[in-house]
């Protein structure tokens, strides 16, 4: 590889290249992947621990298993409804990459809540969706977008 190859740039239009099998829209829907079986899971884990022991042993939606519950089909909802908009590609894949990274944040964020806070162990799902679609979105947007993952994990 020469060192033209390796320089930042030509990495970000590999990535982000005009091809509509390019790289970027791949790691979309490895990403809305991840989040269909992530969703999924947590809702299983949810159902079988619906007695009280072993929600209070496992932590996930402790503070309202109802509302964590809720909040796990709607998570499979924005992940399907997120595969539609992946399939059209009418948005442009930052725009998309963005939906991708707002909808993590504010559902992760919410099943946090719903499961005591920080101390449940969800928040280390977040970084994942971060550097998945920082791969794709410009480098202020992508400062941003921690920033306010940051202060939404506080709030």
């Amino acid at each position: 590889m020469t060192a033209k190859q390796l320089q930042p740039s030509t990495i970000k239009a590999a990535i982000t290249g005009s091809s509509q099998s390019g790289l970027g829209w791949r790691l979309l829907w490895l990403l809305n992947s991840y989040r269909l079986v992530l969703s999924l899971l947590l809702a299983a884990i949810v159902i079988i621990s619906l007695d009280g022991n072993t929600v209070a042993r496992v932590g996930l939606g402790a503070a309202n298993p109802i509302a964590f519950f809720v909040l796990c089909g709607a998570y499979i909802g924005a992940a399907i409804l997120l595969t539609g908009l992946h399939r059209s590609r009418s948005p442009g894949l930052p725009q998309q990459a963005l939906a991708h990274l707002l909808t993590d944040t504010i559902m992760i964020c919410l099943l946090t809540a719903m499961s005591g806070g920080v101390r449940s162990g969800l928040a280390i799902l977040l970084p994942f969706s971060l550097a998945t679609c920082a791969m794709v979105m410009d480098r202020r947007v992508t400062l941003a977008s921690a920033a306010m993952i940051t202060l939404a994990l506080f709030a």
